[in-house]
């Protein structure tokens, strides 16, 4: 089954990237009005790199410093996008997590700062990670 795209925030969190249904999964955010980011980190090791990455695969303002403070402003940033469901899809984060488990640890809990923070600000925010990692499966409709 599909998983689901909540409009309500109350789903908010970081999830496993399905390994199947990942083109079902976009279309439904598109059509259910989700602003779709996406981040590819394949090959990436470095938390540095990983971290610019991020930024420029997100569009983040020049000011961001490519560090976790930096993430973590960034994202909760209610200029960074405007008002709305958004969905973030970071893919090929394997590499980083075993290379650098404390700092991809460390980028867990920031993402779902971000997600915490979008719930408590009323707006749907999904963050889907394609890594090993122990992070749960999306709900499923």
């Amino acid at each position: 089954m599909t998983p689901i795209l909540p409009s309500n925030p109350s789903r908010n969190g970081v999830y496993r990237l399905p390994a199947s249904g990942v083109d079902a999964l976009i279309s439904q955010a598109g059509t259910s009005g989700f602003t779709l980011h996406r981040a590819d980190l394949k090959g990436l090791r470095a938390s540095r790199e990983c971290l610019v990455a991020l930024g420029k695969s997100l569009d983040f303002p020049p000011w961001y410093g490519a560090n976790f403070d930096a993430l973590a402003d960034c994202l909760g940033d209610p200029h960074w996008q405007p008002v709305g469901a958004q969905m973030l899809l970071i893919t090929g984060a394997e590499s980083w997590r075993r290379a650098h488990p404390h700092d991809f640890s460390t980028f867990l809990e920031v993402l779902a700062g971000a997600a915490d923070e979008r719930r408590s600000a009323g707006q749907p925010f999904w963050i889907l990670v394609d890594a090993d990692a122990e992070l749960p499966d999306p709900p499923r409709g």
